[in-house]
């Protein structure tokens, strides 16, 4: 009989997660934010709102995964793992079959590793770190909690990514470089020297770009659904 798990979350990053642990846990179900709770259902399993979870004795799961994306710099995937800790259940991570994980890497809870991901000798990686497909973490670098690292990024050896931080598609960094906590480091961008907290690499304040980028992005999503199901 395989152990239950619940996942946290309805969309597409979800949808993968599901699939990806299928053949180890039996799926019970989803939950969300009481606000964003739309649906009683997803792929087939029952959804509940997090304020219902324990009403429903967690679904009868032992496990969780938080699968959601880099909002507000990572802090919503990170107070979810805290909320599902809190209900006494335990984290997991993804970590694909098609990626390739050196024996030596420390991988902690909650982290996904996406397929064709090459994670080195030595590389020590936080709580709720997420690494999408084709990022290639390199020997003796670490990834501090709630990092996220999108597609196709390079790091090389001895590379620290701060907490919180977020890596856009293609980024490439130079040996032993250092990114600090609550940083934004741009799709494709050439990363030579370290990053202070909280900034952009050419200085500018992070967190103001990750904002309107991220409302942006958002925008833009939506007015592309509402004119696919129109």
């Amino acid at each position: 009989m395989k152990p239950r798990c619940v996942i946290w979350g309805v969309g597409n990053f979800a949808r993968q997660v599901s699939v990806q642990l299928s053949p180890r846990f039996d799926i019970a179900g989803y939950v969300v934010d009481d606000h964003c709770h739309q649906e009683r259902q997803f792929m087939g399993r029952p959804c509940l709102p997090f304020s219902l979870l324990e009403t429903h004795e967690n679904l009868g799961a032992e496990h969780f995964f938080c699968a959601i994306g880099y909002g507000n710099f990572n802090q919503n995937r990170a107070g979810c793992v805290q909320k599902m800790l809190a209900k006494g259940l335990q984290p997991i991570s993804v970590i694909s079959g098609q990626a390739i994980v050196d024996d030596s890497a420390q991988i902690g809870a909650n982290c996904y590793v996406g397929p064709g991901a090459i994670i080195d000798a030595d590389v020590r990686i936080g709580s709720a770190v997420t690494i999408l497909p084709g990022a290639i973490i390199g020997h003796d670098s670490s990834l501090a909690d709630n990092a996220y690292i999108c597609q196709g990024v390079n790091i090389p050896g001895f590379v620290h990514i701060g907490a919180n931080s977020f890596v856009g598609t293609g980024a490439i960094f130079s040996d032993g470089v250092s990114i600090g906590d609550f940083c934004f480091i741009k799709a494709g961008e050439k990363v030579f020297h370290h990053c202070e907290d909280g900034k952009l690499t050419s200085g500018l304040d992070a967190r103001v770009f990750f904002d309107s980028w991220y409302d942006n992005r958002k925008t833009l999503y939506s007015a592309m659904l509402s004119r696919q199901f129109a």
